[in-house]
């Protein structure tokens, strides 16, 4: 192979962005969506990768992730896909790796910042869905064609972890954060003063 791109995609992104229920929620999730790309972008050309689609000369999101330092943006600029030309050895676990670790880093963020502790989250439900949430794939190829990402996320092989509790209502896939158990019916309808027919 004369030539390796590195196809790399982020999602899930429908299924996301149409959880949302007012106009800052669509623009916070597509933000998410590419500031994270932006950071797999920056770990492949660190690596020694160019990015060959999309054409991110002059993106001011990506320059942010790059600097991290200074007024970034408010528009998500790149899409959750991206192709770039990388050495043959290239291992694209670095793009992987890199949205994992800054979303681990603003998932932390959240954490503190927002009290999750005290307002009663289960850490460890918190921390296994940050580490599942999103389904990445990446394929390296000798040609630019997408057709090979798109083979590739045929496989279908995201598995996000058992939720065994109340799920949320927001995202219906998820298991609610607090962790709490039901109350058992058995015992609670006489609790309350009501009977029913055996």
């Amino acid at each position: 192979m004369s030539k390796a791109y590195l196809h790399f995609t982020l999602g899930p992104v429908q299924g996301f962005v149409s959880q949302a229920r007012r106009t800052r929620d669509f623009w916070a999730g597509s933000f998410l969506l590419s500031w994270l790309t932006a950071n797999a972008m920056k770990a492949v050309q660190d690596a020694g990768g160019t990015i060959v689609m999309p054409s991110v000369d002059g993106d001011e999101l990506l320059l942010r992730v790059k600097a991290k330092r200074g007024q970034g943006p408010t528009i998500g600029s790149l899409p959750n896909n991206f192709i770039a030309q990388v050495p043959v050895d290239f291992d694209g676990n670095v793009a992987v790796d890199a949205v994992q670790q800054a979303w681990k880093s603003l998932a932390d963020h959240v954490w503190i910042g927002d009290h999750l502790k005290e307002a009663g989250v289960n850490p460890a439900l918190w921390d296994q869905q940050i580490e599942h949430f999103w389904d990445m794939a990446w394929v390296i190829a000798d040609s630019e064609d997408a057709g090979v990402l798109a083979q590739r996320k045929n496989w279908r092989s995201y598995m996000p972890p058992e939720s065994l509790g109340d799920k949320c209502t927001m995202m219906g896939e998820w298991q609610e954060l607090s962790d709490a158990t039901r109350p058992n019916p058995t015992t609670t309808t006489e609790s309350f003063g009501v009977r029913s027919s055996k």
